[in-house]
């Protein structure tokens, strides 16, 4: 595992806070000084690499990329975000089958109205032909 003080000086990238430095390493917790944005933020070693921060230094990257790697395995974020796509997936086929039967109702409603209206207009037609009897 890398030693959190061997990414003192070094520059990352945030996606909203943009380039920073890293000050201070202790414990599992990384102190970045984002100049551009006034503000110096705490982020958690490695989980800051997934997704939040990214090394300009490949080198280092790559021994980062090792640790987040092992902490997933470790903490069961693997598994954790398997569960998470299948059951995004099953809420798409869920969404799909709620918008297949609403078209389905959909569509038996306009069969009926127009087998209604062919009904009436039929009705009216064999109406029309009739001579009103006297009274």
């Amino acid at each position: 595992m890398l030693e959190t003080e061997n990414l003192l000086e070094e520059t990352v990238v945030h996606k909203l806070f943009g380039a920073g430095i890293i000050r201070s390493a202790a414990d599992k917790y990384l102190e970045v000084d984002f100049p551009k944005k006034n503000k110096r933020s705490k982020f958690v070693y490695p989980l800051c690499f997934n997704g939040f921060l990214m090394l300009e230094n490949e080198g280092k990257r790559a021994e980062v990329q090792k640790d987040l790697e092992q902490w997933k395995a470790e903490s069961g974020a693997v598994r954790k975000e398997i569960l998470r796509r299948r059951s995004e997936k099953t809420m798409q086929e869920i969404e799909a089958r709620k918008a297949a039967a609403k078209e389905k109702k959909l569509r038996e409603a306009r069969r009926a109205m127009e087998y209604r209206s062919a009904y009436n207009g039929a009705k009216r037609e064999k109406g029309a032909g009739r001579i009103p009897q006297g009274r």
